[in-house]
């Protein structure tokens, strides 16, 4: 019991010496923590987006304030947490657009890495920087087991109420100790565990051992087999004299990842040929800046090309460090990181700016190209004479723009307005379809004509008006058939008592019985006619009509989609059939 009470006084004592060292961070966590409560628990939940946007910014520069506190004491430092908080309420939106989205996790990133690289820079630190980092990884691995711990007692526990008392508790609750078990007790149990004595590190040589055979039994093997795939593809390369494929980007910086992990945790027992690692790593970082150069220059700038082109500088930089500096610093591994997540994140050469930049250009350079874009105006071609691949190409830049609200950078080319996808009676207006009307060509999404041979689909346009008279009720309806999944019939059931089975035939016909009446539909049969005539997306309702009546019974079927695949290029036995729409019954 003695042992208990200590325990007790012990973490009292230390969380309270969190407070009294980080006072500003704690009051942070309270309020951000607050707020999402107040996010939660308010009836006015959709309006509050402006909340939202705080929160996450509160949460972002909380490391401003706790990083300075524990290595400058100067009120600067608080200063800058401010600033840099009311600059991204400011220059950020309330409804969280992908941009603002991106370029706050870049700022997250940079400012966290604020509590790994700001410790004392001085000549021989690498040792209490290694006993730092461990031992922040210690309590954050410490503290996600307890708080998902937390979490999971005290659902439970709200669940065994409600069930057990038959109490009707607001599921929100739920929410809420999941909330406070990582929004709150996760936060301050980090700061409690963040080290005091600088000193005090710097001299201990009690290792966790357990990461030296992580990194030499685990991380070193998995890095040597990456080593062998990336050299046998780089000679597959040299022999068939074919570029390299952006899809190795991925296995390059996953190989970064691990010779960077393998070498930090295993610093303390670092071997001479570790850092030829590093050397071996250069070759790689070069096939993966061809590959997304050719990608970039094929399909201009985006945000995660970009992101990738800032990633493999960062990784020039410190493997070249890492391999022919002799004093270094084990913070190089984050600080070019760092740098970079701030270039992407602001000003004129950030992801905000370059990709719109890059992309309009390659957008003016091919409208220029079909003579779409003559004296800075669109005009009208003759749609026969460009070919898919251009207008689908033309499309994806459009569209690229119009969900990054960029797309009225381009009002000077057209009379059509692009600053409003909403007319003046409010209704939604297809400003890519508008835009791309202009010039005589429709709007094509970059997966027309790209799906796999064995498989298709049609569908309807998104906005429908159905016909309707003549008919006694109308129902939504789906009816389906796979080879490896047998379905039962669905049966609907009508206001009138009657009943309606749909099955769906291995070969693509669908019956429906209800008591005498028996009427079928040929979905292939529909398919097989969209198909010869071209048409796939965006039908008109009669398009994907299918009619049948007897003397007890007639029922319409509009389709909203019909999809499907065959098992093998006969195209003689369907592998799957989806179709669902809406049914609209006459019982005479």
């Amino acid at each position: 019991m003695k042992k208990i009470t200590l325990f007790f006084q012990s973490l009292f004592a230390r969380t309270m010496e969190a407070f009294r060292r980080f006072p500003v961070s704690i009051v942070l966590i309270v309020l951000a923590f607050g707020l999402m409560m107040y996010n939660l628990w308010s009836e006015f939940y959709d309006s509050e987006e402006g909340v939202l946007r705080l929160i996450v910014i509160l949460w972002i520069v909380l490391p401003i304030f706790t990083a300075s506190t524990l290595f400058f004491k100067q009120r600067w430092g608080l200063l800058l947490g401010v600033l840099a908080g009311v600059v991204l309420y400011f220059t950020t939106h309330d409804a969280m657009t992908q941009e603002d989205t991106q370029i706050l996790t870049m700022w997250g990133f940079a400012f966290y890495s604020l509590m790994f690289v700001l410790p004392h820079w001085k000549r021989n630190q690498n040792n209490g920087f290694w006993n730092y980092c461990a031992q922040i990884f210690f309590i954050l691995v410490l503290g996600l087991v307890c708080s998902g711990i937390l979490a999971l007692s005290l659902t439970l526990a709200i669940e065994s109420i409600r069930t057990l008392f038959e109490l009707n508790i607001d599921y929100r609750w739920n929410e809420t100790m999941v909330m406070f078990s990582f929004f709150f007790v996760l936060p301050i149990f980090v700061h409690v565990g963040l080290p005091q004595e600088w000193e005090d590190l710097e001299k201990s040589t009690d290792y966790p051992h357990f990461f030296k055979p992580i990194s030499h039994y685990l991380l070193t093997p998995i890095s040597l087999l990456y080593f062998a795939i990336l050299t046998a593809y780089v000679v597959k390369i040299l022999v068939t004299q074919v570029w390299p494929s952006g899809q190795v980007a991925y296995p390059v910086l996953f190989l970064s990842a691990l010779v960077f992990g393998s070498y930090l945790l295993s610093y303390p027992w670092r071997k001479e040929w570790n850092k030829w690692f590093f050397t071996a790593l250069l070759p790689f970082i070069a096939i993966y800046f061809i590959a997304l150069g050719m990608r970039v220059e094929q399909y201009g700038l985006t945000e995660l090309r970009y992101l990738g082109l800032l990633l493999g500088v960062c990784l020039t930089l410190m493997s070249f460090y890492f391999a022919f500096v002799k004093r270094q610093r084990l913070q190089m591994m984050l600080i070019p990181l760092a740098i970079g997540a701030f270039v992407f994140a602001m000003g004129p050469w950030g992801a905000s700016t370059l990709p719109i930049y890059s992309q309009k250009d390659r957008l003016e350079n091919l409208l220029t190209e079909i003579g779409a874009l003559q004296d800075g105006r669109l005009v009208v071609v003759d749609a026969a004479a460009v070919s898919i691949e251009q207008e689908v190409e033309i499309s994806s830049i459009v569209e690229y723009l119009y969900y990054r609200d960029h797309l009225d950078d381009l009002q000077a080319w057209t009379d059509v307005d692009l600053s409003d996808d909403e007319d003046e009676k409010g209704i939604y207006r297809d400003l890519t379809t508008e835009f791309m009307g202009a010039m005589g060509l429709e709007y094509t999404p970059w997966y027309w004509g790209q799906e796999d041979d064995l498989y298709f689909d049609h569908n309807s346009t998104y906005s429908q008006t159905f016909y309707v008279t003549g008919f006694d009720a109308i129902a939504d309806f789906d009816a389906n058939y796979d080879v490896n999944w047998p379905s039962d019939p669905r049966i609907y059931t009508w206001s009138n008592g009657e009943t309606i089975t749909f099955a769906m035939s291995p070969e693509g016909v669908l019956t429906l019985t209800s008591g005498t009446s028996t009427l079928t539909y040929d979905v292939m049969a529909l398919h097989r006619e969209l198909e010869a005539s071209g048409s796939y997306y965006e039908l008109d309702p009669e398009e994907l009509m299918l009619d049948a009546e007897d003397e007890a019974l007639k029922v319409r079927l509009y389709l909203n989609a019909m999809n499907g695949a065959y098992t093998d290029s006969s195209e003689e036995t369907l592998q799957n059939l989806n179709i669902w729409g809406k049914v609209m019954v006459d019982f005479k």
